[in-house]
């Protein structure tokens, strides 16, 4: 049975299946890198950045995880955490940074980093995808609702 999705539980839903997406591709605490511009009329977020590519992992956050973005010698690289609950934190310089479960609040959490891309270096972007890296995190099962994709985009059709 599907679960209900209105606007009381659209930024839980809008989370859950935008973590079931990567998490179907890669399973868990494995990167799915985007290795050129997200063509406009395929993009699953309103408003994908046309100078960056992306790279999102999920973490089960039963175990911390630790992720470890490089050196950019300058160029622009943010690590967003967005929690199930669709509450998130931001992280825009080279390190090592733990994620937990207190933290993020929520068991799952779903990364996206943003690397700055120009057409004429793609080489370069893929290398710093490349050299993001996850350490630790659960290894689940993902346990979250089966949730109405029908209701959810009304719900998000609403709130837009």
């Amino acid at each position: 049975m599907k679960t209900a999705v209105d606007v009381s539980t659209f930024a839980r839903a809008e989370s859950d299946v935008a973590i079931k997406k990567i998490h179907d591709a890669v399973g868990f605490n494995a990167w799915l890198h985007y290795r050129a511009p997200v063509p406009i009329d395929q993009q699953n977020v309103i408003r994908m950045n046309r100078d960056t590519l992306y790279s999102a992992v999920v973490l089960d956050l039963s175990v911390p995880a630790v992720i470890t973005m490089p050196e950019t010698s300058g160029r622009y690289q943010s690590l967003h955490v967005i929690s199930q609950d669709h509450y998130s934190y931001a992280k825009t310089s080279p390190g090592r940074y733990e994620i937990t479960r207190e933290e993020v609040g929520t068991r799952f959490a779903y990364i996206i980093v943003r690397t700055f891309f120009s057409p004429d270096d793609l080489d370069a972007t893929n290398a710093l995808q490349d050299a993001l890296h996850v350490e630790g995190g659960g290894s689940g099962p993902l346990e979250i609702p089966d949730w109405d994709i029908e209701q959810m985009m009304t719900a998000r059709e609403a709130l837009n």
